[in-house]
């Protein structure tokens, strides 16, 4: 077969599975030209311990299949050649590298260089040092290459970095423009109103910023075209009548940032339609308007992020649990799990029982219902 395939590569396709096992035949096949229409086939080469362990072998597997590091003995794990022609291959591939390599400064930050994304896979070590961190985040740039799209970082930190307002500003400039607002509201709340944070994440921009200029740069998001046109371009006298902003916030919700404390924001039924396109406008609204229940249930509706910056007070709401819970299975707060009724409304819909079963589940008892749903 190996004579055969000197004089056409392609005729591995045809050989008997048993040879994906003879590692000078693998070899051979991994060293023809990769064809499109011919893919290797599935042989069972990684079931084999000699084979995985042998560095030539792997060397030529994952320059072609950068996920077969996976099956690399421990050893070869650890090699920083060969887990830089995996991560040539398949940029991911560093999650399969060892706990030491992925434990190494150096190689890490090399790493998260070729891709964001692994900053979720470097050891926990790296992953709670905060000088790694900041080190690490890039800044994001419309067009730059990325083969997986990051949603969010703060998430995959340790929890104490969501204070750390200069970690939460360094994730924010690396995350795509249209990630960001959702990603500040994963921060504590005391940074929610940071002016910097809240231009950086395009929640905020001084109207006086932008009146009678027309080289200001408006974020792209959230605001649309037309918003950012009447913005720059209006007169200080129209942008002081209501029936201006009462317009344009009809046609972009975002606008409700920028209204500051104007008598707008208090106005509950321009905040209804705002929070009904964009929930997360609830955070523009009065102190007062974003403890009206009415607000917050149409905000939660369709915005799962309006849950994380509401006060704890609300959260414990019955009609707003259950609403979080049914829209976005958002878990039930503490202080409600101690009330049959909202337990037994959250176990029928996480069951879609009908009457006569939701009947049942009120004489269960509340924590075998909390337990067998996962309300908690």
């Amino acid at each position: 077969m190996l004579a055969a395939m000197g004089h056409n590569g392609s005729l591995y396709k045809y050989v008997n599975s048993s040879l994906g096992l003879d590692v000078d035949f693998m070899k051979a096949a991994l060293q023809q030209a990769p064809c499109r229409n011919c893919p290797l086939p599935t042989w069972q080469w990684h079931t084999s311990p000699a084979i995985c362990m042998d560095k030539t072998f792997m060397l030529l597997m994952v320059a072609r299949q950068g996920v077969a590091l996976q099956y690399a003995g421990s050893e070869l794990r650890d090699d920083e050649e060969l887990v830089r022609a995996a991560m040539h291959a398949y940029p991911l591939a560093f999650q399969y590298a060892s706990y030491a390599l992925r434990g190494n400064r150096a190689f890490a930050t090399y790493a998260v260089g070729v891709s964001l994304q692994n900053l979720f896979y470097v050891s926990e070590d790296l992953r709670s040092d905060r000088n790694f961190v900041l080190f690490c985040l890039p800044t994001y740039y419309m067009g730059q290459p990325q083969a997986v799209q990051v949603t969010t970082i703060l998430k995959k930190l340790p929890e104490t970095f969501a204070s750390d307002r200069e970690v939460v500003l360094r994730v924010l400039q690396a995350l795509p423009h249209w990630h960001r607002r959702a990603e500040l509201m994963r921060a504590s709340r005391d940074l929610h109103c940071d002016a910097e944070l809240k231009e950086v994440a395009g929640l905020q921009l001084s109207r006086f910023a932008v009146r009678g200029y027309t080289d200001v740069h408006l974020p792209a998001p959230p605001l649309t075209a037309e918003s950012r046109n009447a913005l720059q371009y209006s007169t200080t006298a129209a942008q002081n009548k209501q029936s201006f902003w009462r317009e344009l916030l009809h046609k972009d919700p975002a606008v409700l940032a920028f209204l500051g404390k104007d008598e707008a924001v208090d106005e509950k039924d321009l905040v209804l339609a705002a929070v009904k396109k964009d929930g997360r406008m609830l955070e523009y609204a009065s102190e007062e308007l974003r403890m009206d229940v009415d607000l917050v249930l149409a905000a939660l509706e369709n915005d799962a992020d309006v849950y994380d910056f509401l006060p704890e007070a609300m959260r414990c709401r019955e009609e707003i649990a259950l609403l979080a819970f049914r829209k976005h299975r958002i878990k039930l707060p503490k202080p409600l799990l101690s009330n049959r009724h909202v337990v037994v409304e959250a176990a029928a819909m996480q069951d879609k029982a009908t009457e006569v079963e939701k009947r049942r589940l009120q004489k269960l008892p509340l924590a075998h219902l909390v337990a067998k749903f996962e309300l908690a």
